[in-house]
């Protein structure tokens, strides 16, 4: 099972609230908040894909009641991160190795088409989403909170299907939201045991902003086709069965 003791996640909710971004009008709701914190919690590891979400547990854990936390459950059940089971209650969505060969070969052709459709680009500035983007995410990497550069990833690969203007393909992209964000925390814990270098994702993505600025479509498809994703799918059983998920194979 990959040591999750590098990953920082905290259970105080006031402090979950002040992290939501500056110039915010309006303060997030708690159940939004509880939706971030058990985000968190599955996206570092904590809870893997399969297992149950102990209800009365997290109640108690984050000091709230278990209407809203169960509100929480639902908006991350329509993410894709959880899955409800009658009588049973809430788990991670479980995933299998044909699951996960599946979701990144649907990301690749999503973004692909999508860099097809807006290179080249006829002002640079609509980069400067993918540049905060990676600004953030060396924040997460000095932190060590890799469950928030998860989420800064998933918001790059996001803004960078949007610079297509395609209402369809953003709306298929949305399809991946939670179950890509699962494998994608799976793949950094992978490239950091094997590099041992977590400033490689910040690098990787700051090239990915060069090649779109440049407009070379061919670029950018190859630089994502070897965006770090090859290594991890040629080792999937292995790495699933270290990660201790108790899915099968297909």
């Amino acid at each position: 099972m990959a040591a999750t003791g590098t990953i920082r996640w905290s259970s105080d909710l006031k402090t979950l609230a002040a992290r939501k971004q500056p110039g915010s009008l309006a303060l997030p709701s708690l159940v939004a908040v509880i939706a971030d914190e058990l985000r968190r919690q599955v996206l570092s590891g904590k809870y893997r894909p399969g297992q149950r979400l102990p209800e009365m547990g997290l109640a108690q854990e984050l000091g709230v009641s278990r209407p809203p936390l169960r509100e929480a459950m639902r908006l991350l059940e329509h993410e894709g991160l959880l899955r409800s089971e009658p009588r049973h209650g809430m788990f991670v969505a479980p995933l299998t190795v044909e699951d996960i060969r599946e979701i990144y070969s649907f990301r690749f052709a999503l973004e692909s088409l999508a860099v097809e459709l807006s290179l080249p680009l006829t002002d640079s500035s609509r980069l400067q989403p993918l540049r905060e983007s990676v600004e953030r995410m060396k924040r997460c990497v000095s932190e060590g909170d890799l469950a928030a550069l998860t989420v800064e990833n998933f918001q790059f690969h996001w803004e960078m299907t949007a610079l297509a203007g395609h209402k369809r393909l953003q709306q298929a992209y949305a399809t991946l939201v939670g179950q890509l964000q699962m494998c994608m925390a799976m793949n950094l814990r992978f490239r950091e045991s094997l590099i041992g270098n977590r400033h490689d994702v910040v690098e990787r993505h700051e090239l990915l902003i060069s090649l779109l600025e440049a407009g070379d479509p061919g670029a950018v498809k190859q630089a994502l086709a070897n965006h770090g994703d090859r290594s991890f799918l040629s080792k999937l059983e292995t790495l699933l069965a270290e990660e201790n998920w108790s899915v099968p194979a297909s």
